[in-house]
């Protein structure tokens, strides 16, 4: 199902990165839709302006339906194959959020080359701070971000603000070893552990002993 979403997607001008992962922040806190009603055609699949199709589960009267129960990490990947563009509307809303400073300027392909973008500041704040206030623990996103065919100063900030890593690629292999990596670094953070064995007295079969054995295990590239 997931698969068939995806390939329903279109393709439409511009790159809004900071705009699109504040869409993501948006899912994740469960707040109300915002760009995802906006989201249009690029190609002949579609009507130029025709809005394209999404997952309406994803929400419900208009609000994200957060996908935080009690994981205490959300994960993103953010990939793109060029500088931001038309990526300023969410700025200021970025700016409102508690604690978030103004914001740097980065080469864009906007007229002028520089252009203000809030994503590393949003990709800090959404690593620092509880997104389900409402669910047990506190919530937060990592961020991952792949530069294909580009080198950016905008997205290595961004996965370091946002406690992930920063990737490139020049290659359809070396963007599938940046995915891969990624999704290594993310399995890496979370230790799975399994049920506590507790020490039986050898002496005694009804007695047990002080201590209490986990067996742990961290996934690695190979």
């Amino acid at each position: 199902n997931l698969i068939n979403l995806v390939g329903d997607m279109d393709h439409a001008g511009s790159t809004p990165m900071c705009e699109s992962v504040y869409e993501a922040y948006n899912y994740i806190a469960g707040r109300p839709v915002e760009y995802g009603n906006s989201a249009q055609s690029g190609s002949d699949v579609y009507g130029a302006w025709d809005v394209l199709p999404k997952d309406s589960l994803a929400e419900t009267n208009g609000t994200y339906i957060s996908p935080n129960t009690e994981c205490a990490y959300t994960y993103i990947i953010l990939m793109t194959d060029g500088l931001p563009q038309r990526d300023t509307d969410a700025n200021q809303q970025i700016k409102d959020l508690p604690g978030v400073d103004d914001c740097d300027v980065y080469d864009s392909a906007d007229s002028g080359g520089l252009t203000e973008n809030c994503l590393p500041q949003l990709t800090e704040y959404m690593a620092n701070n509880d997104l389900a206030p409402n669910t047990d623990g506190d919530q937060y996103a990592i961020t991952y971000t792949i530069g294909f065919a580009t080198d950016q100063t905008l997205l290595k900030d961004a996965a370091e603000k946002g406690k992930g890593k920063y990737y490139t690629a020049d290659s359809a292999q070396q963007l599938t070893a940046s995915f891969q990596g990624a999704i290594v670094g993310i399995l890496s953070q979370a230790t799975t552990f399994t049920s506590p064995a507790v020490a039986v007295d050898t002496f005694t079969r009804t007695q047990s002993r002080d201590e209490v054995f986990y067996a742990m295990f961290k996934p690695g590239s190979t």
